[in-house]
């Protein structure tokens, strides 16, 4: 089976994070705003969106989570949330399918396009209690079990399927169009499938190397062809292919709360709240540079996709960025509930 030479954006990691923006969504809420190539209505998002804690960007596709736990999606490859999804906690998005982790931690997939068993969960992770991260790209399907180990289903072109015995016992996973990431409980990063070699095929820009000198992450993003990496000092790192820029992490970023690898571009957010892009969107016409517009406001949540770049803007009154000691925090709520045990009261 072959794929059209167009690059998947990424969906940034859904982790055990989630459980705390439920808990104090009020301090991670907002309004969605969209841009990049406006095409098959991936770009702006619906004016009417709120109060969201949560989104991810896929293919012509944007889902987000409120803070009801309700699911909302938009883009001419969406489809419409089943009527007895019920309260999610986390959301990500492929090519033409949407996964939900619900509120019982059970997974959920909907969509139009089950080519490569796409949509067909793997049963154990139908059982409440069963997951606590997900992830999802292109055609493919990653999550943690609640023991730590991974479970994989979908496009396995390049091997992607075969998880490595070393991954486990993980905390957080990235699913990029045909290589994962996965933080292990230790804060190590590792990776698997495409680019796992020098090789410089389409597909095979080292982006499963993982850099020797990476050291603790608190967060991972698989793109098109190419990773992020959020380290614990806030600093982010890049591998695999930089030929739309998006590994050249700009000197001037700074330290990051979030990060999102899309199809041929990246992003970060900072602690400041504000957006920073660099590489390119890639749209239906040629590559177009990564931007962010001005005037956005202090945001919380990023995310990138094939088209696009979207985020959650803060609420007024919404607290946003936590600092504990120095250490990444932000939305990066995982890092918190791992390192101090409980997420910080409001």
């Amino acid at each position: 089976m072959t794929r059209s030479g167009k690059f998947f954006g990424s969906m940034a990691v859904a982790s055990i994070a989630a459980i705390a923006h439920q808990a104090s969504a009020d301090r991670f809420m907002g309004s969605v705003e969209s841009w990049g190539y406006n095409v098959h209505g991936s770009a702006p998002a619906p004016s009417d969106l709120t109060d969201c804690t949560a989104i991810q960007s896929g293919v012509y596709q944007t889902i987000a989570l409120r803070a009801d736990g309700s699911v909302r999606t938009w883009g001419s490859n969406a489809q419409t949330p089943p009527s007895d999804l019920g309260p999610c906690l986390a959301v990500a998005c492929g090519e033409y399918h949407s996964l939900a982790l619900r509120t019982d931690r059970s997974v959920r997939v909907w969509g139009n396009l089950n080519n490569v068993g796409q949509l067909d969960v793997p049963t154990e992770l139908l059982s409440a209690g069963s997951v606590i991260a997900i992830g999802a790209n292109g055609w493919s399907n990653g999550v943690v079990k609640s023991d730590g180990t991974i479970r994989c289903w979908g496009d396995n072109q390049s091997g992607q399927q075969s998880v490595p015995a070393n991954a486990s016992p993980s905390l957080s996973i990235g699913v990029g169009y045909r290589h994962y990431l996965a933080i292990k409980s230790d804060r190590s990063v590792v990776a698997w499938g495409a680019g796992t070699t020098q090789a410089t095929d389409e597909w095979n820009r080292t982006q499963s190397l993982v850099p020797v000198d990476l050291g603790p992450c608190a967060a991972v993003s698989a793109g098109g062809i190419h990773s992020l990496a959020l380290k614990t000092d806030g600093t982010v790192r890049a591998w695999g292919d930089n030929s739309t820029g998006q590994c050249a992490v700009p000197a001037g970023l700074g330290k990051c709360s979030e990060i999102a690898a899309g199809g041929a571009g990246s992003c970060a957010l900072r602690q400041d709240g504000t957006v920073m892009a660099w590489g390119k969107f890639y749209g239906d016409g040629p590559y177009q540079p990564a931007f962010v517009p001005t005037g956005l406001g202090r945001c919380v949540h990023v995310a990138m996709g094939h088209p696009t770049l979207s985020v959650i803007v803060a609420d007024s009154g919404c607290e946003g960025d936590l600092d504990h000691d120095g250490s990444v925090t932000g939305s990066d709520i995982s890092l918190l509930l791992l390192n101090f045990g409980e997420c910080p009261a409001p």
